[in-house]
């Protein structure tokens, strides 16, 4: 199994942001989805990811991400975007000096 260089340019070795998202919309909740085939840039298994963005009643977001191989297979699916929370103009500027916290639960593998 031959795996692309990380060239350290970027962590993101396996291009899937460069990759076509099919996309649907069912009630409060955006879902992406994308499949790669068995081999796709030297990765076994076929890979089916889903990424869910959806609004709680109480206007959180909630972020679900979902991976399935048929074949043991590395992959790390993270979420980087940014919003500008104050709106499109505001007097702070940019997403940048904005503050968010994290309510999640530990895990463990």
């Amino acid at each position: 199994m031959a795996f692309l260089k990380n060239d350290r340019k970027s962590s993101n070795c396996f291009k899937l942001l460069q990759k076509f998202w099919t996309g649907s919309i069912v009630g409060d909740t955006l879902s992406l989805c994308l499949h790669s085939g068995d081999g796709e840039e030297g990765y076994p298994g076929q890979l089916d990811a889903r990424v869910d963005y959806s609004l709680t009643d109480a206007n959180e977001l909630c972020i679900d991400v979902l991976a399935t191989a048929d074949k043991p297979t590395v992959v790390n699916l993270v979420s980087h975007v940014y919003f500008n929370l104050a709106g499109h103009v505001s007097t702070y500027g940019s997403a940048i000096m904005h503050g968010m916290g994290d309510n999640s639960s530990p895990f463990s593998l």
